[in-house]
């Protein structure tokens, strides 16, 4: 009787290191995940390239950038003097060039090395099924290669000539708005501005139509749009 009974304690003893062991095993799997899809880098640093400080786990730089990524990497790089650097928006590591000189050498004396097109999950997966994709952000193919030929026919300079009065209308517009408003009120970030600029050369060419007025709510609700998608 008492064999019997060690050998159902022994057997419960078995099953219970079992059940532990599976318990342990879905903890380190867990953790692998983890780790593997939210804390750890994506790609390796870039060797020679300055890293920007305060990165974090899961966020990696996210929370120092707010919700204006371009003017707070801007202000980054002035402040730590780094034309060029690197940092992470999650686990996503992003090169970030600042500097007219630096933009010369990366992507006009570079460009062959950058041809290259990373697919993306908003554009690809999301909004080019129901919109199409545009050539900024299609795959480097065939097509894409004769799209951007087309596009070269209009970048010529009689072709630039032929639109040139629509060049002076919005920097004229433009000049005109950042003179009145500093004029009232003092200095102002322009960047809303530009970006009228050349949301209107597309709707000039696309729609014959443009936005005048900087606080037109549509063209708020344009910007909004496109800030949230990128």
């Amino acid at each position: 009787m008492s064999f019997i009974v060690g050998l159902l304690g022994t057997a419960s003893t078995y099953k219970s290191q079992l059940t532990l062991a599976f318990i342990i095993g879905l903890v380190i799997l867990g953790f692998y995940w983890f780790y593997t899809y939210t804390i750890e880098p994506t790609t390796t640093p870039v060797k020679g390239l300055p890293q920007l400080p305060g990165s974090i786990a899961i966020w990696g730089n996210l929370k120092q950038l707010g919700s204006d990524h371009p003017t707070a990497l801007q202000q980054l790089s002035l402040k730590y003097k780094f034309p060029v650097f690197q940092c992470l928006f999650g686990i996503q590591r992003i090169v970030f060039v600042n500097s007219f000189d630096s933009a010369m050498e990366w992507f006009i004396k570079n460009q062959t090395a950058l041809i290259d097109r990373p697919l993306f999950y908003t554009f690809h997966k999301l909004v080019s099924t129901s919109q199409g994709l545009t050539i900024g952000t299609s795959p480097w193919d065939e097509t894409c290669k004769k799209r951007r030929l087309n596009v070269q026919r209009y970048m010529t300079t009689p072709a630039i000539k032929e639109r040139a009065n629509l060049i002076d209308v919005e920097s004229y517009s433009m000049l005109r708005d950042l003179y009145s408003f500093t004029k009232s009120n003092g200095p102002v970030y322009p960047y809303k501005y530009t970006q009228r600029l050349a949301l209107n050369f597309t709707t000039m060419l696309s729609y014959a139509t443009r936005f005048d007025d900087i606080d037109t709510p549509l063209l708020g609700e344009i910007l909004d749009m496109v800030k949230t998608i990128t």
